[in-house]
């Protein structure tokens, strides 16, 4: 039987941090919480931050991360004590590439500190807590991803938008009714704007400011076109 390698961690008070988050429901700021969380803890346990990294918009299920790729070459070179994550999940969401990582990082003499989770020690019970976690992690995203394709696939069956709504998509039929007035009069060379704008424009500007706008902007794109192709 092999005889495991008992974990011997750099005895300095050096500290790095990795900070990562994806487009789902986050921005910036995401990055700039992390971070705030990072110097607290190591402010509050005598860590110096030597280096930080940062992925932004990128997702844990793939290591093609540029920041997470130069940690990982840096780490024996720099062989911090620990390097602080917020979650698990920031450094990954695919527990084989997560297992991996954390071999590189634990050779390296660096332990993993978790602000959110609980930090991994050497007891037998902390071996289960964090296989359960990393698996969490992968399976969050992976319901997470599920879900959407079955919401966009829901949507494109029923001819409805995904995303943000669309200009023309969607509409009542108060402005459908004003888009075909406004069109029909193009096509019968109604080109000036006060004719069109008159009795069809003027009486939605009390109604709905924006739809005006809108209808405006239509109408100038008919007179370019108009002028061009005389």
């Amino acid at each position: 039987m092999a005889k495991q390698n008992k974990f011997k961690q750099n005895d300095n008070n050096l500290a790095i941090a990795y900070y990562r988050f994806s487009s789902h429901s986050q921005n910036e700021a995401s990055i700039d919480q992390q971070r705030e969380q990072a110097q607290a803890f190591a402010e509050a346990h005598g860590y110096h931050i030597v280096k930080e990294y940062e992925d932004a918009a990128m997702s844990g299920t793939t290591s093609d991360r540029p920041q997470y790729q130069l940690m990982l070459s840096e780490v024996g070179t720099i062989r911090p004590a620990v390097l602080i994550l917020w979650k698990t999940d920031r450094l990954g969401r695919d527990r084989y590439e997560l297992a991996d990582a954390k071999r590189r990082i634990r050779d390296a003499g660096c332990r993993v500190c978790l602000i959110a989770d609980p930090t991994p020690d050497d007891s037998p019970e902390s071996v289960l807590m964090e296989t359960m976690v990393e698996g969490m992690a992968e399976f969050y995203s992976r319901q997470l991803s599920q879900n959407i394709r079955r919401g966009m696939t829901y949507n494109a069956e029923h001819a409805l938008y995904n995303g943000h709504k669309v200009w023309g998509y969607g509409v009542d039929d108060e402005v459908r009714m004003l888009i075909q007035s406004v069109l029909s009069r193009f096509v019968n060379t109604e080109v000036l704007k006060w004719k069109i704008c008159h009795p069809v424009l003027m009486n939605s500007v009390s109604r709905c400011f924006m739809r005006a706008t809108m209808l405006s902007m239509a109408i100038r794109s008919m007179e370019l076109y108009w002028s061009q192709n005389k």
